[in-house]
């Protein structure tokens, strides 16, 4: 008898720390970081690859600085990211983007013609786009052929 009531017991604090740990916040997905776009004008990769001088970087900052104020701005006139009943699914995500670009023709009045042309590629391949060498077909080599089997007499 007793070692019923024990059993039961145990079973139970197992299912009440088992639904506890469900309902635990904690273990919630994480979110997704925010995209590059919406961080900064440029990446800190695009920076680096473009070699700003001092006086670029400067330029640079204070053109951030009103990129990311019109982002929070934006961002305060559409609490639900740009999704509302009115608009097009896209819509606020066009909206960024324009937004944005007006920023980058900005900063191309600040660049040569050689840091141009690198923002074009860059621009080009966009976050997430970059070419990865390796496969066939994508600009590296195929991967080895396997070993052959070794011969077990």
């Amino acid at each position: 008898m007793r070692y019923g009531v024990l059993v039961t017991c145990m079973i139970g604090l197992l299912v009440a720390s088992g639904a506890y740990a469900a309902d635990d916040s904690t273990n919630a997905p994480p979110r997704r970081p925010m995209r590059p776009m919406m961080d900064s004008l440029l990446g800190p990769r695009a920076l680096e690859t473009l070699a700003l001088t001092s006086d670029q970087q400067t330029k640079y900052s204070s053109l951030d600085a009103s990129f990311k104020s019109d982002v929070a701005k934006w961002r305060a006139s559409h609490p639900a990211g740009g999704a509302s009943t009115n608009a097009a699914p896209g819509a606020g995500r066009q909206e960024l983007r324009q937004l944005r670009h007006g920023y980058i023709e900005q900063l191309r009045g600040v660049l040569t013609a050689d840091q141009n042309t690198k923002l074009n590629q860059l621009l080009e391949n966009g976050p997430g786009r970059e070419r990865h060498g390796g496969g066939p077909g994508e600009g590296g080599n195929p991967p080895p052929p396997p070993p052959p089997p070794a011969n077990n007499p």
